[in-house]
């Protein structure tokens, strides 16, 4: 089985291949599930927007040839995420799992609202546990898998007015590097995406996301730019994507210097 399951994820066709993604109806979620369905993978799409995740469905069968599933959700329900995990667990064997749900708050720490606080610790985290712990056990039956988890570069490097939101992805690869651990000896792979900042719907859910948007737009990646990366690390035990590159080298020189990027982000962003 182990063997098997290795070959397969080696081929450039994912035909055969069954993977879920959340966060599928827009943005890198979207981008990732018809770059799969383009190589015969079979695609089960959660998302929250039912006419977009629609439409990402049509082209996900159009693209592969074969049906794909979708299932709206919004993963803040926790009783909702139960029952839709327990459907899909009991109609398909989930070979990889792509967590990419997520959004984001970027307003100064001490005007955040406590209930926002939750919900996004709810959606970013937690739910991306729980959504793990369901798949993983299944994967463990089966003999392998491959868990993909978006996290952020504001996981690794916090900047002014993301303290909540980079906690979140701070804690999402921190709980990925120790299951990466955990789950080694069982043929599944865990890795972590940390893009910078991506052309997504993320900037118009976001609180001062223009002048956000602003300070970070030199950095800015296109979202299939980042899915094709993910798409090519499939099956491959590859620790974490980390793109651009200057922000990857940016991060190194950060931890080396932490007293000094602390100022250089004041400085950047206290305009």
């Amino acid at each position: 089985m182990q063997a098997l399951f290795s070959f397969v994820q080696a081929s450039p066709s994912l035909k055969g291949q069954t993977i879920l993604i959340t966060g599928a109806s827009s943005g890198i979620g979207e981008q990732i599930a018809k770059q799969v369905a383009a190589k015969e993978a079979t695609v089960i799409l959660i998302g929250r927007h039912h006419g977009r995740l629609r439409a990402v469905k049509e082209a996900c069968e159009q693209a592969s040839g074969h049906k794909a599933y979708m299932y709206q959700l919004d993963l803040a329900d926790i009783d909702q995420v139960d029952d839709v995990l327990s459907t899909i667990l009991d109609q398909h064997r989930v070979d990889v799992l792509m967590n990419n749900a997520g959004y984001g708050i970027t307003e100064l720490f001490v005007e955040n609202n406590y209930q926002d606080i939750e919900k996004l610790f709810q959606v970013n985290v937690l739910s991306l546990m729980y959504v793990t712990q369901r798949i993983a056990i299944q994967m463990l039956d089966h003999g392998g898998g491959h868990l993909f988890h978006t996290a952020s570069m504001a996981g690794k490097v916090a900047t002014p007015k993301t303290a909540v939101y980079s906690a979140t992805k701070a804690a999402v690869i921190a709980f990925s590097n120790a299951l990466r651990v955990e789950l080694a000896p069982y043929n599944i792979n865990v890795t972590t995406i940390n893009p910078g900042p991506v052309d997504t719907r993320f900037f118009e859910r976001i609180g001062s996301g223009q002048q956000y948007l602003e300070r970070v737009e030199r950095f800015m990646l296109s979202s299939e730019e980042v899915a094709s990366k993910v798409v090519a690390s499939i099956g491959h035990a590859k620790r974490e994507i980390t793109v651009p590159w200057s922000l990857k080298l940016g991060n190194a020189l950060y931890h080396l210097m932490p007293g000094v990027g602390d100022k250089i982000l004041q400085t950047l962003f206290s305009k």
